[in-house]
């Protein structure tokens, strides 16, 4: 079965940003974005590595998401329908619970730490996350606190 990551552009400008972006190549290779995503991301970083998909599905996802996000998890779904293992990088939290209603698999900026961490790409996450937040992303205090627990790195 194929492979592939498709992504919202949350966890790649929060990465870009926090001089992370390199995790996303080295555990995934190649990322699939749709064409929102792509100018989302375009205005931070040039994303030539990355292939751009429009989705094709024609379904309503939810009006509270951004049209990146409900790109995102289309192109996610449409991916899954052509027999591929798909997975979602999202951090939103709308738009997370969006992709679990769809029953899409799902990771985010946490879960691509946690799985560099997992790679040997990353000794330790607590600074990553540190990085993260300081270069503007949030994620609740319990959220952090999951993701270090799951690091072995709890306190």
């Amino acid at each position: 079965m194929t492979h592939i990551i498709v992504s919202d552009a949350g966890p790649l400008i929060s990465c870009y940003r926090a001089g992370l972006l390199h995790l996303f190549r080295s555990l995934y290779g190649e990322i699939v974005v749709p064409p929102v995503v792509r100018s989302e991301i375009k205005e931070v970083f040039d994303p030539e590595w990355m292939q751009v998909r429009a989705p094709r599905l024609g379904i309503a996802i939810q009006r509270s998401l951004d049209p990146g996000e409900a790109q995102a998890i289309l192109l996610a779904l449409e991916c899954r329908q052509e027999m591929m293992e798909t997975l979602l990088l999202i951090d939103d939290l709308a738009g997370q619970r969006a992709a679990e209603f769809f029953g899409l698999k799902i990771t985010g900026s946490l879960g691509v730490l946690l799985a560099a961490k997992r790679a040997g790409l990353l000794p330790v996450v607590a600074p990553a996350i540190a990085r993260l937040t300081e270069a503007g992303a949030y994620f609740h205090d319990s959220i952090i606190r999951d993701a270090l627990d799951l690091a072995g790195e709890s306190t």
